[in-house]
């Protein structure tokens, strides 16, 4: 059976400070810097321990909040997966491919979470992506697999520079 790619959302500061760094050094990178490296973590669960330790004072929703985001990052996203960025500073969507694993890398005097990220088409105009799909590049999180709408189909076809073929739709017989 052949993998498929999944999509990957994921931001570069609230401010989009982090996008010139990312485009040019060919990374992905989240804040989460009050956390420590999870290099060596393997399951969610380790991740949340992780997180209640750092920041004891969360609620239990916070805390699984952030773990799943640092999962996300850090556990589930593999090689091969698409990545968007949707940039702040220029309002484009940077697309690529994730080429290596989670490293907890020291950028820029401090250490960051980081995944190698070959950034293919760093400057699509949101205008390509359809209205559903780019309203999954919204949510109000740093990281997060984006799965509905045939996003892998559709960031794939804007990677080959064609435009967003929109979803499939599909009748489920209550399956």
């Amino acid at each position: 059976m052949i993998k498929r790619s999944k999509v990957y959302m994921v931001r570069a500061g609230s401010n989009g400070e982090d996008e010139e760094l990312v485009l040019e050094r060919g990374l992905a990178i989240i804040g989460f810097r009050e956390f420590p490296s999870l290099e060596g973590v393997k399951r969610y669960d380790e991740i949340l321990k992780i997180v209640t330790k750092t920041m004891p004072d969360l609620k239990p929703r916070a805390a699984g909040n952030y773990a799943g985001q640092l999962g996300a990052f850090a556990i589930w996203m593999q090689e091969g997966d698409l990545v968007v960025l949707p940039r702040k500073l220029t309002s484009q969507v940077a697309v690529g491919k994730v080429m290596g694993p989670y490293c907890y890398l020291k950028v820029n005097d401090e250490f960051r979470h980081t995944r190698q990220v070959k950034w293919i088409r760093p400057d699509v105009a949101r205008t390509i992506f359809g209205q559903d799909l780019l309203a999954s590049f919204a949510p109000f999180y740093t990281v997060c697999n984006i799965s509905r709408n045939d996003a892998e189909k559709r960031v794939d076809a804007i990677l080959d520079g064609k435009p967003d073929p929109g979803p499939t739709h599909q009748l489920h017989n209550g399956s």
